[in-house]
């Protein structure tokens, strides 16, 4: 964790690149409203957009703060990675995971940048966790936190569908197999 936390610093105030000005500046610098509503173009990643509209309403448009948000989201899926691998695959495997996912240089990069990628891998690092959890277990709990996390994923970018379509096809297909 704290090698990604060091890795994700050193790129936090880089100049903003033009899908993220352009996120700040058409989305999230204008009112809540407009944030959550307009979606006039995909570039819009709604969930981050609320979060950094927020961030910088409260505390200034500075980088830093443009950037935060994805960055929390990089450095969780380091615990989060592990704690997927952990459950599919031991222990070796998931300090493997969670030091590749701290310092993959594509991971690093995307959860730098103020864009909804980044949270959307952690959004699906989460679902999977409970998918390994809901398959084995009968808990109404764990399925709402999935359909949460899934619909989180979902107002953050909609490429979420495809994580979303593969973790309920395997889902379908362990319970079709009658796999426990």
């Amino acid at each position: 964790i704290i090698a990604a936390i060091v890795m994700r610093l050193y790129q936090l105030n880089a100049p903003l690149l033009a899908d993220e000005a352009y996120t700040y500046n058409a989305f999230a610098s204008k009112s809540l409203w407009q944030t959550i509503s307009d979606y006039h173009l995909p570039n819009n990643h709604v969930l981050l957009s609320i979060m950094v509209n927020i961030l910088t309403h409260l505390f200034g448009n500075q980088v830093w703060l443009i950037r935060l948000p994805t960055m929390i989201a990089g450095v969780l899926m380091v615990p989060a990675g592990y704690v997927l691998a952990h459950k599919l695959y031991g222990r070796n495997a998931a300090v493997l995971s969670a030091a590749f996912i701290a310092v993959f240089p594509i991971l690093v990069m995307y959860s730098v940048w103020a864009r909804g990628y980044g949270i959307v891998s952690f959004i699906t690092l989460l679902t999977l966790i409970l998918g390994v959890y809901v398959r084995k277990n009968k808990n109404r709990f764990a399925w709402f936190l999935l359909i949460i996390f899934s619909a989180a994923g979902f107002f953050t970018v909609p490429i979420m569908l495809f994580p979303f379509g593969a973790l309920y096809f395997w889902l379908f297909l362990s319970w079709a197999i009658g796999e426990q």
